[in-house]
């Protein structure tokens, strides 16, 4: 009956971590967008305009058929070229899974140095909980969809950045826990 209990709390867990992974996600990417946006508000360029946002068409110019475009004489601001797109940040939408596993692998570095869990409750937050909230197979896609749009080093970095970081916070966080679990 135990195994059975077991195998439920590890299904429950593994739940709740891939939920807490798309809520921390989703909170990293809003948090990421409303900075950028601060930021750019304060850029000196002009807004882009959208190709739909034309001048109407003046009385004293209609065009002669519906296949004509109008003409216009004299100068208009909307007549300009329409700008350069606004600069986007490069990792932003992938930091968020990329900050999920680090943050995984540095609470599965506590989990294993701490000598007074129980090793079923230790099965359920690291294969159940933990398995669930880290997802180093999306970071993977992510560099690909990186990779694939032509910008490969962005793609390096954040392969790079994903899987250092999770191993040096899993070490920091042996060392933090048998320094803290040592102690006690």
């Amino acid at each position: 009956m135990t195994s059975l209990l077991v195998w439920i709390a590890l299904a429950f867990g593994g739940a709740l971590g891939a939920v807490s992974r798309w809520k921390f996600d989703l909170e990293v990417r809003s948090l990421i967008a409303r900075r950028f946006e601060k930021r750019s508000q304060y850029s000196h360029k002009k807004p882009l305009q959208h190709s739909l946002d034309k001048r109407p068409l003046e009385k004293g110019n209609p065009p002669k058929s519906l296949l004509e475009k109008p003409t216009r004489e004299e100068h208009h601001p909307y007549d300009e070229k329409p700008q350069e797109e606004p600069r986007k940040p490069l990792l932003a939408p992938m930091l968020g899974i990329g900050l999920v596993n680090v943050l995984g692998s540095f609470l599965l570095g506590l989990l294993i140095a701490a000598p007074m869990i129980d090793s079923e409750l230790r099965l359920v937050v690291s294969s159940g909980f933990l398995a669930g909230f880290t997802t180093f197979s999306t970071a993977v896609m992510d560099s690909w969809t990186l990779w694939r749009s032509g910008r490969r080093a962005a793609s390096f970095a954040l392969l790079l950045g994903v899987w250092a970081g999770a191993l040096i916070a899993l070490f920091f966080a042996l060392a933090l826990g048998r320094f803290v679990f040592s102690a006690s």
